[in-house]
């Protein structure tokens, strides 16, 4: 049998599974036994799980039980991101972004946010709201700003909720609506976005004062 044959790569995925179940189980009874659950962890992600060379990453990454290595953590984001996983690819649009581990590049963040956005991502859509927004890694674009920020907003991050009442607000990629603004800055203040409660605020003394 070929070792990069569908039904051994299959067979690698039932076991790279079943090795990052065993991990997270033994990780949750205690969050000490990381390092000990290091070799079952680094066997999945040899095996190519996705999830876990993810979960790999972000030991690395955070120093969770391991000695912080950038280095590693981008390896394994980089692989991850090749075959698509969009929790990578947001964390490696996140290490361009800031050079965390990597050459800081603003247009290669933008690729990873717009692949991981695309892949239904919510907090990569909330991102890539926020580049188009202030024209981070690609050119300004109000109206793809608010497209995106939509669409996170309606599946409920208050961040996208807060921005998209912004825009409304003022009319910025959108018709301008103190109505609609109002609707979203009270979606995104109701999960407790401080910057939300304000803006409901200030709508309302500048409608008192008129």
């Amino acid at each position: 049998m070929k070792h990069d044959s569908p039904s051994h790569r299959a067979g690698n995925r039932v076991n790279g599974s079943r090795l990052l179940a065993e991990v997270k189980r033994r990780v949750q009874a205690d969050p000490s036994a990381r390092r000990e659950c290091l070799p079952l962890l680094v066997k999945a992600a040899t095996l190519g799980h996705l999830r876990a060379q993810y979960a790999l990453a972000t030991w690395y990454l955070f120093g969770a039980g391991v000695k912080k290595d950038l280095k590693k953590a981008t390896a394994l984001l980089k692989t991850a991101a090749r075959n698509g996983d969009p929790l990578a690819l947001f964390d490696l649009g996140v290490s361009y972004e800031t050079g965390r581990g990597v050459r800081k590049s603003t247009a290669r963040a933008f690729r990873c946010f717009r692949q991981a956005a695309d892949a239904r991502d919510r907090d990569a859509q909330v991102e890539l709201g926020r580049c188009y927004y202030y024209g981070i890694g690609t050119a300004r674009n109000f109206t793809k700003a608010a497209d995106w920020y939509r669409r996170a907003a309606k599946r409920g991050a208050p961040e996208a909720q807060f921005s998209l009442g912004l825009m409304y607000e003022f009319g910025e990629g959108v018709q301008k609506s103190r109505s609609r603004a109002a609707g979203w800055y009270a979606k995104a203040a109701k999960q407790g976005d401080a910057s939300a409660q304000a803006a409901i605020k200030a709508l309302k003394t500048r409608a008192r004062e008129k």
